[in-house]
């Protein structure tokens, strides 16, 4: 089932009562998902609507609904890899490039994300990187 169809699934089956009910850190559980199960909440509810390179996407769900989507893929500059790590390491440079949740989600539930994405990574010894997009308010 695709984001879109989610969404207008809860909108029928009384969204208000399910986006009312207090969901709590605790109720959320995180995996990685395809690249189509990521595709329609990235292109219709993050803010720049388009798909970056993605080699590591995941999930962010409550009671089996997506809430979340999280991407790390290459960077799209060569020179900054190597900028950033020299040669020899360029190659382990990747980006977290996306990270939308959606409103129904708890404070913090970004950060429980990225560990959770950090911890998973972690046996690749990848080299991450990530902007903060300030003309969005983002820091």
């Amino acid at each position: 089932m695709t984001v879109i169809e989610q969404i207008d699934l809860l909108s029928q089956l009384d969204e208000q009562s399910f986006l009312e009910q207090e969901v709590e850190l605790k109720d959320i559980s995180f995996r990685r998902i395809s690249r189509e199960e990521a595709k329609d909440m990235l292109l219709n509810y993050h803010y720049l609507h388009r798909l970056p390179p993605m080699s590591f996407i995941y999930g962010a769900f409550v009671d089996n609904v997506l809430g979340g989507s999280l991407t790390v893929g290459k960077p799209a500059s060569m020179p900054l890899c190597k900028g950033v790590a020299g040669e020899t390491y360029s190659p382990q440079v990747y980006e977290l490039n996306r990270l939308y949740t959606m409103d129904f989600l708890p404070k913090n539930t970004e950060s429980m994300f990225v560990g959770y994405m950090l911890k998973d990574l972690k046996p690749l010894n990848l080299i991450l990187i990530s902007y903060a997009d300030k003309g969005m308010n983002h820091s």
